[in-house]
């Protein structure tokens, strides 16, 4: 298969948020951002798909030696391949990939976070990076835009915690920060019997909140031009806080069902969010 198709078909077939989200790009860049995505999926599936610490740690590190390789450009999987022309045209930073692994390694290794400072690099890693690294490609005109995307990124993990909530627990996972667990009377061990109760409510409709008033700033303080350049990213967490609005008037049931939008309706958002 070609190594473009390979990473369309991997995060972005057609009716899926990150196929709206690019649906208003040039085509070069459509792929410079599938490509991206895809690096970022075929390491995260290790998290989920790997069920033994010690085949995850190799994945890991053949994939710490194919990043040598892909800024070599001498990569061997079509995900390496399909970076070639992103790399060279939009100057992508090798580093930002490295750190994209060791986010992998902290999320193997954790299984909370235990201070705000935690989340935040937890954060960074696990949305902020891939959303930096999309906004490269986007371009912008102003540097202060970079740090605007790194905070959309993190508006996308407060979505995406509570969206995978249940894929999490069953891991025996939770990433929230232990100073918003405890004052709203929630512990770690709450996640495990996969019950919504108040208390989870209250926590995720906080950080529901959080996530909403996240993305108004700081998509209001980028410029005309750079909210234009950076709509891929706009449009994908904004379909996924309509997706959240959802889930919250359902009632968080995150334990029990995967809620998705229609194609349809998924369309219609991305339509409005580009004019944004």
């Amino acid at each position: 298969m070609e190594p473009t198709q390979y990473c369309e078909d991997k995060v972005a077939p057609r009716g899926s948020s990150l196929y709206y989200s690019c649906l208003f790009e040039s085509q070069p860049k459509r792929e410079a951002y599938w490509a991206v995505y895809a690096f970022c999926r075929e390491i995260r599936d290790i998290y989920y798909e790997c069920h033994e610490p010690d085949i995850a740690k190799r994945k890991l590190e053949w994939w710490r030696g194919e990043i040598e390789a892909i800024f070599k450009g001498a990569s061997r999987h079509p995900v390496g391949q399909a970076l070639q022309q992103p790399l060279a045209h939009h100057q992508l930073p090798q580093q930002l990939f490295i750190e994209y692994l060791d986010g992998l390694q902290l999320k193997l290794d954790m299984d909370h976070c235990c201070s705000e400072q935690d989340w935040q690099l937890f954060s960074y890693r696990e949305q902020g990076i891939p959303h930096i690294l999309a906004g490269y490609i986007g371009g912008y005109s102003e540097p202060a835009t970079i740090k605007l995307i790194h905070n959309l990124g993190l508006v996308i993990n407060r979505v995406m915690m509570i969206l995978e909530l249940r894929r999490d627990a069953l891991k025996g996972k939770v990433f929230f920060p232990l100073a918003a667990m405890e004052r709203v009377g929630v512990s770690p061990n709450d996640f495990a019997d996969l019950t919504m109760t108040p208390a989870l409510i209250t926590l995720l409709t906080e950080f529901a909140d959080q996530a909403r008033g996240e993305y108004r700033d700081n998509v209001a303080k980028m410029n005309k031009i750079d909210r234009k350049q950076q709509r891929q990213s706009i449009i994908f967490a904004g379909l996924l806080l309509k997706l959240l609005d959802v889930v919250q008037a359902d009632g968080f049931p995150v334990f029990e069902q995967q809620v998705q939008l229609t194609p349809l309706r998924k369309l219609w958002y991305a339509w409005r969010l580009r004019s944004q």
